[in-house]
């Protein structure tokens, strides 16, 4: 793994050669650990044509070479309440990754029907790295296209 964070975004080129290009990026990829993080927006998304997914995204807010890069924590969701997409409405069941984590976070869940993201906002919280090295189904992401994830949540940061 390089020791300098990596982001990357790749375009799409038509250059009439007949070869390809990758459309897309391959994401942040920073060393494994415990980093903080400051929260943007959240975002409801079908990955892998059927995977329903709560995505909050979060950016690296310690000053350093990770300073500002974005990162992500993917939860599983029953399901979403109108269109899917930033600031999408989900449905999450009561023992889910998510409400564990919410809890740890921010306590007692005083409605358990209505869970509000605008926690997030405005607080450090301090989450823990790690580097995907395998795809979906299992098999390995070649070297240079690994990347990195929330894994979990920690905690929020004392002052």
């Amino acid at each position: 793994m390089n020791k300098k964070p990596r982001t990357s975004f790749i375009k799409v080129v038509d250059n009439n050669s007949g070869e390809g290009s990758v459309a897309g990026d391959f994401g942040t990829l920073v060393k494994p650990g415990i980093y903080e993080l400051g929260f943007k927006y959240h975002q409801t998304a079908v990955l892998f044509g059927k995977a329903k997914k709560l995505i909050l995204c979060f950016e690296f807010t310690e000053y350093g070479n990770t300073f500002g890069l974005p990162i992500a924590r993917y939860y599983n969701v029953q399901g979403f309440k109108g269109k899917v997409g930033r600031n999408g409405k989900f449905i999450v069941g009561n023992r889910s990754a998510f409400i564990r984590e919410f809890g740890i976070l921010f306590g007692k869940i005083k409605n358990p029907k209505f869970i509000s993201i605008n926690q997030f906002k405005g607080v450090t919280i301090k989450g823990k790295i790690k580097t995907v090295t395998r795809s979906y189904d299992g098999g390995p992401i070649p070297e240079g296209q690994e990347y990195s994830v929330i894994e979990r949540l920690i905690c929020l940061k004392e002052i």
